[in-house]
């Protein structure tokens, strides 16, 4: 099942874009694309428990589509943990 969020970008979009990336990547969700939009996929634990989806940039918004995650994780912590990435 799939679940989508929006989150509030503060500041120029292509740097957030960046931070998002880095940020995600130290945890070892990986996005790649542009501000046109893309892809993540990655683990959120040492289990190796997948989540993978979209994203796009829109205006001073970030709207992501998870497709993927794991079972055992609710969403709002799926939710938590891409905010954090966003908005850290």
């Amino acid at each position: 099942m799939a679940k989508k969020f929006t989150f509030v970008v503060r500041g120029d979009p292509e740097v957030k874009l960046e931070q998002v990336k880095s940020r995600a990547a130290d945890s070892g969700i990986f996005f790649t694309g542009d501000l046109s939009g893309g892809t993540f996929l990655g683990d959120m634990s040492v289990l190796g428990l997948g989540i993978k989806g979209t994203y796009k940039m829109s205006g001073n918004n970030m709207l992501v589509n998870v497709t993927k995650k794991p079972s055992i994780y609710p969403w709002d912590l799926v939710e938590a943990r891409l905010r954090g990435f966003v908005e850290g």
